[in-house]
């Protein structure tokens, strides 16, 4: 047994749960375990030791629980257990699944960069997950978790996002850099065949990726991307990309991913927001909300004009002999519907899918994306 798993099989021996409940938050969020031995009010480990979960599918579909910190702490991965009196809950655990590892890589310019990664049969291609021009890795924890059993699935955070390095050079925040970036992550790591799926600027760096080695990919999804942008759309993204105001609290984050995605997601809830701005923001050693994007990416896409995609469709002309799945929202104001049929003329074989009430993006957790998807990988040739 590890220290760790030592560290947190100790429980409360019938000691009173208060002094616990005091202890910094969430340290313990983000490990399952078997439902039939949850664990309450253990000696916690140092914060941050615990950051991920696995859901039940992958632990022998067995049901699961996830251990909240000290009796009162709501988990992130969303399981909140009884509360009231705490005699009886003496539990005690004797193992923990990791959902993913955290790793680091180095760009060829020195920068280091994070990604998490979700193992899977290492017989079949891995995936590769690139998110949007200001998100994170944090995008992709959901369906990331359904590909793992099945395929490795890899999640970076680009450089300037996430818990990557910020570059101190803004004219290196454009695609090529980003390409460049994971071709180094992908041959520090030996793999050479991966499936890309890309959201907005991640469908983009998946294009230019097979211009630059098509046999290199297996297949390729983009997310509400094409190789035209709309201008509206691409205005409306250049107005407030580094301008926000800092937010202090979770509810100003709230606010402010309502604001920026409210016309995209139009049938959240407050509980769906909420989820939605804990994956849009890192959290410090307080537990507050804290930007997860270096704002001076969104220098140099204003120094270009609204839309402005040179060699994007000789990009996606090099898709040709990849299997290829698009899908699009079908409020979408940055892929429009005009450039999504030219791209079913341009690639007869395109598989493409419509998300009904999504703008830019569909943010791939809804039943039609997730079916799309596993039919989609479920048809690569290994």
């Amino acid at each position: 047994m590890s220290s760790a798993t030592r560290a947190i099989s100790r429980c409360c021996s019938g000691r009173d749960c208060t002094e616990a409940a005091r202890l910094p938050a969430d340290p313990l969020a983000g490990f399952y375990y078997p439902s039939e031995s949850p664990l309450l009010c253990p000696e916690p480990p140092t914060r941050g030791f615990f950051s991920n979960c696995l859901p039940s599918a992958t632990v022998g579909r067995v049901p699961t629980a996830v251990a909240p910190l000290a009796c009162r702490a709501r988990p992130r991965c969303g399981w909140t257990p009884p509360f009231g009196t705490v005699d009886g809950w003496r539990w005690s655990l004797t193992q923990y699944v990791p959902r993913y590892a955290e790793r680091y890589s180095r760009t060829r310019d020195g920068l280091t960069l994070y990604y998490r990664d979700y193992a899977g049969d290492e017989r079949r291609v891995p995936v590769l997950c690139l998110a949007g021009l200001t998100r994170n890795c944090q995008d992709f924890e959901a369906l990331a978790t359904a590909i793992a059993p099945v395929r490795r699935v890899l999640t970076p955070d680009q450089r300037g996002r996430g818990r990557s390095q910020h570059d101190p050079n803004w004219l290196n925040y454009h695609p090529g850099t980003y390409v460049s970036d994971m071709w180094a992550l992908l041959d520090g790591l030996g793999i050479e065949r991966v499936i890309v799926i890309g959201t907005s600027l991640g469908g983009l760096v998946g294009m230019m990726m097979a211009a630059a080695r098509p046999r290199a990919l297996a297949g390729v999804v983009l997310n509400d991307i094409g190789p035209e942008l709309e201008p509206t759309g691409m205005r409306r993204i250049q107005q407030h990309i580094g301008r926000l105001p800092p937010v202090r609290t979770w509810p100003e984050a709230i606010a402010q991913v309502k604001m920026l995605f409210g016309a995209a997601l139009p049938d959240y809830d407050e509980a769906d927001w909420r989820r939605f701005a804990e994956r849009s923001f890192l959290t410090d050693e307080h537990g507050a909300p804290r930007s997860a994007a270096d704002p001076k990416i969104g220098e140099l896409l204003r120094a270009v004009p609204a839309g402005y995609a040179p060699g994007a469709w000789m990009a996606f002309h090099a898709l040709g002999g990849i299997p290829t799945l698009a899908i699009r929202g079908e409020l979408s104001d940055v892929l429009g519907a005009e450039t999504f049929e030219r791209m079913q003329r341009a690639k007869p074989d395109l598989e493409r899918l419509s998300v009904p009430n999504r703008g830019h993006p569909p943010p791939l957790d809804e039943p039609l994306c997730r079916a799309a998807i596993e039919r989609f990988l479920a048809g690569i040739d290994e």
